[in-house]
């Protein structure tokens, strides 16, 4: 039976060399290198051996490159001021017309340093592409380099085409089909080589980058450098799939060192076994052929890696249907206590069993359907705090405050915002539950669209001084003083409010992370000096808490595994179960946010939003290739599963291409007990009489 891919790589390097201290082992994510380190330890026995250091790749590159990467409000605000120097105005609210104030420049600038860090990462020449083209035949002689397109061939398997970015710019031709959208357009793009060239200088001058810079910076720095300051006597990347140009020079480069024992400096480790990926064709495996013929592995490993191949699909593919969304989760935590009668328990307590969740939405429900029987859970994932109860609050507080009108010195609310901010848990637990139904009372009986503040103060003073924030035009620090003081007011209901059914340690904490980005945001506004309007400072706020989580205590390598689709990368598992089999969620859509086209991306090979197919793709099968059984479980609801996204594509696929023979199917339904009502007989006693 075939072992896991850490496992042989492990082995490998356990056996060739006896001492791994100076090397680095690279992979996609932090969670691999995890379970590499478990992997090693048990391949080395009772050696004693000092640990190799393991990275992510980002933080490889950073590493390599020298800089920090700044952080994402830090580079807004900086990009803004930028952008206020090329127009000539200060940052504030005294623009001239044609300039944009932050408020409407902060959605436009995030799209923008999402494109400045792509262009980046891929080494495009950000002059030839965000040009100014007033001729489209112009481009023949300022499209790519001879460099630059056999870069592009070599790596990403296609011949970047002069029509491409051609047919774009005749398409946009506005002297022949004016339009206000392409002026708009147009007079966007003639700004955007000095944006990228400012952002980049003022970047530099502060020893920071953007997240792609850092792997140019790589690149360019082992090509002038070589390998020689590099703390490491060998690198080895383990489990990457799709990667970008940069990476593409940087393994290029490290390849072409030799170590004092005459193997080459980088050693590369392709994951990728089964049917599905072994095949010389498909999406799945497309950048997996082009990475083994660029970079292949060591052919000493050979003999080791062939431990861990499959030549055919896992023993047990179930597809389960289910009759709701929420209802997956509770035909996972079935399938986890049938697994759990089946197996040794030994393979659980060893993190051989993983639930995975593409959609994070589901995490809540499916903890809530875990049988009483499991003794340990690992969270890799985590909680997101936008979900939370305290999440939920700021929503409507914001939505109420920056609705609000203003007349003069009277503050009025819209009465539907009032209601959805007052029927939420904290608010009762801030204004009291009896205020709250006063307030509902009187709004019900009055019928009016908006609602005063001297109206509400006559019900509730806490709510009404909740609700009044300082002027519109007020600087960004009382914005942020304001808001700060709302969550002081919650987390003080909640230290005081004794027994309640909220989980009010939890809570407190969430409140925390709230307040401890309100200090960062504060921290960067002073240090740039942007003026903005509340609007902005909740929009940033958003912005800041949109990738934080609710880590939850657990040991990472013992107890079944909860993780998100990206957390699999080059680990095995003998037992999986995942949820949101739905076309939406698998492959999760792949539009992006960008003002580059996907003609312009394809001419000047930058990723296109089809590509998300392709890494869905492998990561489907890389996952499914070394299980033993597996259970696919999607909502099956016509028209409104998962958001409308229908039964995934690859559940068709491993029906009707891969795996016919061995996939079987379950449906689940409500069980829904309707049974006419029987008259039930009162005997008329004289007792009963009596009361008739």
């Amino acid at each position: 039976m075939a072992i896991s891919f850490l496992d042989v790589v492990a082995q490998a390097y356990a056996g060739r060399h006896y001492d791994l201290s100076r090397f680095c082992f690279v992979f996609p994510g932090k969670r691999a290198g995890t379970f590499f380190l478990k992997s090693l330890a048990e391949a080395v026995g009772e050696r004693t051996m000092l640990a190799p250091e393991v990275l992510a790749v980002n933080d490889f590159v950073m590493r390599i490159s020298g800089r920090e990467i700044d952080s994402r409000i830090d580079m807004l605000f900086r990009l803004y001021n930028v952008y206020c120097n090329l127009k000539g105005v200060g940052a504030d609210f005294s623009t001239d017309e044609g300039t944009l104030d932050f408020d409407r420049f902060a959605p436009w600038g995030e799209t923008v340093l999402n494109d400045f860090s792509e262009v980046d990462q891929y080494d495009v020449d950000a002059d030839a592409l965000f040009r100014n083209v007033k001729d489209y035949r112009e481009i023949a002689s300022n499209f790519l380099s001879d460099e630059q397109r056999e870069v592009i061939e070599r790596y990403f398997g296609y011949a970047p085409s002069l029509n491409d970015v051609e047919g774009f710019w005749r398409n946009l031709d506005v002297d022949d089909h004016p339009s206000e959208i392409k002026d708009r357009f147009i007079e966007l793009w003639q700004v955007l080589p000095e944006l990228y060239h400012g952002i980049r200088d003022n970047l530099e001058a502060a020893g920071l980058c953007m997240p792609g810079s850092a792997f140019r910076l790589a690149s360019e720095r082992v090509t002038e450098q070589g390998v020689d300051r590099l703390p490491w006597r060998r690198v080895v990347f383990v489990g990457f799939n799709a990667l970008s140009t940069t990476e593409c020079t940087l393994f290029e480069e490290l390849r072409g060192y030799k170590c004092e024992d005459g193997d080459d400096y980088a050693e590369f480790f392709w994951d990728g076994t089964g049917p599905v990926l072994e095949q010389s064709h498909g999406k799945a495996s497309r950048d997996l052929r082009r990475n083994r013929r660029n970079f292949p592995s060591p052919e000493w490993a050979a003999p080791v890696l062939a431990l861990a191949e499959r030549d055919s699909m896992p023993e047990s593919i179930t597809i389960s249907a289910a009759p709701s969304n929420a209802a997956q989760a509770k035909i996972a935590g079935l399938k986890v206590e049938e697994l759990l009668t089946r197996i040794d328990s030994g393979q659980v307590s060893d993190a051989r069993v993983a639930v995975v969740l593409p959609d994070e939405n589901m995490l809540m429900p499916m903890l809530y359907s875990f049988p009483d029987s499991l003794e340990s859970v690992n969270l890799t994932m985590g909680y997101p705090l936008r979900h939370t109860s305290i999440a939920s609050f700021m929503y409507h507080f914001k939505r109420i405050v920056t609705r609000m009108h203003r007349k003069g010195d009277i503050l009025m609310y819209p009465q539907d915002d009032l209601k959805a901010l007052l029927a939420h848990p904290l608010a009762h637990l801030v204004a009291g539950s009896e205020a709250i139904n006063d307030i509902n009372g009187y709004m019900a009986r009055h019928h009016r669209f908006m609602i005063t503040r001297d109206e509400l103060e006559k019900f509730s003073p806490v709510t009404a001084e909740i609700l009044t924030p300082p002027a519109a035009d007020c600087p960004p620090a009382a914005a942020i003083a304001y808001i700060d003081s709302v969550l002081l007011r919650v987390d003080e209901a909640l230290a005081g409010g004794g027994e309640t059914i909220l989980k009010t340690k939890l809570e407190r904490s969430h409140i925390l992370v709230y307040r401890k980005a309100l200090a960062r945001l504060l921290a960067s506004v002073r240090e740039h000096g942007v003026a903005m309007r509340m609007r902005s400072v909740f929009l940033l706020m958003d912005r800041l808490l949109a990738g934080e989580k609710v880590n939850f205590e657990g040991e990472p390598l013992q107890g079944l595994q909860v993780m998100g689709l990206l957390e699999t990368r080059a680990i095995d598992f003998n037992h999986v179960i995942m949820l949101s089999l739905n076309d939406k969620a698998m492959p999760r859509s792949g539009r992006r946010r960008t003002f580059i086209p996907d003609s312009l991306r394809h001419g000047f090979g930058l990723p296109v939003s089809s590509a998300a197919e392709s890494l869905y793709s492998y990561y489907f099968y890389r996952l499914l290739s070394r299980a033993k059984d597996v259970t696919l479980i999607y909502d099956a609801r016509e028209g409104e599963g998962m958001r409308s996204g229908g039964k995934s594509r690859f559940l068709l696929q491993l029906d009707l291409l891969y795996a016919k023979d061995k996939v079987s199917h379950e449906n689940y339904s409500f069980a829904l007990n309707s049974s006419d009502s029987v008259p039930e007989p009162v005997e008329k006693t004289p007792e009963v009489m009596e009361i008739l």
